[in-house]
């Protein structure tokens, strides 16, 4: 369940942060968020960092990013005469 969280709140903030900034730095900034959090875990017992839990969030950013790029596309194919 941890990581289904992870994934959700990296998809969540990914897709948000791409209606207003660029996806590389929407990206950059889940990234840092993602592994903020797992250093934050190391040093909060009884809290435990997990590289999974990175991975999980990993996992979310692509997947928003691969959303955003296909209601893009279709955005764009309907806007052509």
């Amino acid at each position: 369940m941890d990581k289904l969280l992870h994934f959700a709140l990296s998809f969540v903030l990914t897709a948000s942060l791409n209606s207003f900034m660029p996806r590389e730095k929407a990206n950059m900034l889940t990234v840092s968020v993602c592994a903020g959090k797992e250093v934050w875990d190391y040093y909060n017992p009884p809290h435990s960092a997990e590289v999974l839990d990175l991975a999980a969030g990993i996992g979310g950013i692509l997947a928003a990013d691969i959303v955003v790029l296909k209601i893009e596309e279709k955005a764009q194919k309907e806007s052509q005469p």
